[in-house]
């Protein structure tokens, strides 16, 4: 049971991972916008540098959590990310600052608590799957479960992703 927690897991942050890496480096305009989201959250840290840090560790993360045997580690480097990323916006909101996140590399919606608690649910799901890795025995999961495990991961992926259009739909209209 506790590997298709794992297996859930690990297509969530590889999905959430992957798709951020893409669209930041492939979208027209994708790494001019990043860069500057990341000189707006963390405006003491040379931009570039630390641009090319990030996509160098989820590019790690994504490269981690694909295999069963490596994926504890792709894991962790995913919820130190994601810790990461969380201080930063909680450091901005405190500041006041209205800075896009940049998260998956097309969010022009400005951090917000929401933002927070979404980066924060996801280093909960990183947890949850290094909590549930399986042991050294080498036991195979049954693919029905295994496949319903995916299923599971990527929904949760996609609502993810939709974070900032589903938390609008909750925004108070002035």
């Amino acid at each position: 049971m506790m590997a298709y927690v794992c297996i859930a897991s690990r297509v969530l942050i590889g999905t959430i991972f992957a798709v951020s890496l893409t669209t930041r480096l492939l979208r027209e305009n994708g790494w001019s916008e990043f860069t500057d989201s990341v000189r707006g959250l963390a405006p003491r840290l040379p931009a570039r540098t630390a641009a090319v840090v990030v996509c160098v560790a989820e590019t790690s993360v994504v490269s981690l959590v694909v295999t069963a045997r490596s994926a504890v580690y792709g894991l962790a480097g995913a919820m130190l990310l994601l810790l990461c990323f969380t201080v930063a916006l909680v450091v901005a909101l405190r500041r006041r600052r209205g800075v896009s996140c940049g998260c998956f590399g097309t969010s022009t919606t400005p951090v917000s608590g929401f933002t927070v608690a979404r980066n924060c649910l996801l280093a909960a799901g990183a947890l949850a799957g290094i909590i549930a890795h399986p042991d050294s025995t080498g036991a195979t999961p049954a693919w029905p479960g295994s496949l319903t495990a995916v299923a599971v991961g990527a929904v949760a992926a996609t609502l993810a992703y939709l974070t900032d259009e589903l938390a609008d739909l909750f925004r108070v209209r002035t």
